[in-house]
């Protein structure tokens, strides 16, 4: 918040950032923004960033009519030119963006932070420790129906039905919020025993699976502005 509390009122702010989504946080920012450039007590102009993550991949889903696709792109473009500075998180986005503003685009790419890192405890097992030592596939985080690989579950139950080896040594281990048709595609493989689906988990328990696994799940959403972003997720899997 610009003034969390009256009593900072007074206090002065060189900054002013927003992210989106949700659309709203760019354009209360921007009124904020405008009110500070005209404030007469304010001692100097605060400059604007606007973090822009990635184009909505599911604009183009909504069925907009005519107007309210010419108005989302015209308050979108009221942002953009306001800014003092745009930061985005690739280099393909930075190009799109900046054929779209005069504004200086920037970029700062998603990360991790190390600190989670630092003290890692011994690889997680169960409790039986039935699963030490098992070829484990993890995937951390929302899991959505537009990223469900298909192929991956055919041919790893393909796998374990001519190998019982394999089968018995494979773990697909998802954290996180998992859409039903992951647990569909999984179970109509064969691999429903395989599965263990462990819901939300603290962050500094993920990153310890994270650090166990044999392989880590990183599908793209089937969409083409998927592929301007790296996920956070990725540099976190080979941290």
């Amino acid at each position: 918040d610009l003034f969390p509390h009256p009593d900072q009122k007074t206090k002065k702010h060189d900054r002013i950032g927003t992210a989106r989504e949700p659309h709203k946080n760019s354009f209360i920012k921007m009124s904020s923004h405008r009110k500070i450039r005209n404030c007469t007590l304010c001692s100097r102009i605060y400059p604007l960033t606007v973090f822009i993550k990635k184009e909505i991949f599911y604009f183009k889903h909504l069925n907009l009519s005519k107007w309210a696709y010419k108005r989302h792109r015209k308050l979108e473009q009221s942002v953009l030119d306001s800014a003092d500075t745009v930061v985005v998180v690739s280099r393909q986005m930075q190009a799109d963006f900046a054929a779209r503003t005069s504004t200086p685009v920037k970029v700062i790419t998603n990360g991790f932070d190390h600190e989670d890192f630092l003290e890692l405890e011994q690889p997680l097992c169960n409790s039986d420790k039935s699963d030490c030592g098992k070829f484990s596939l993890v995937h951390t985080g929302i899991f959505v129906d537009n990223g469900n690989p298909e192929h991956l579950w055919e041919v790893l139950g393909e796998k374990a039905n001519e190998d019982p080896k394999f089968r018995e040594h494979l773990q697909i281990r998802l954290m996180g919020q998992v859409d039903d048709s992951i647990l569909q595609g999984i179970a109509a493989a064969g691999l429903e025993k395989n599965l263990e689906n462990m819901g939300y988990r603290p962050h500094t328990e993920v990153v310890q699976w994270q650090q166990k696994g044999q392989v880590l799940l990183l599908p793209l959403r089937k969409e083409p502005e998927a592929g301007a972003i790296l996920a956070g997720k990725f540099f976190e899997y080979i941290a």
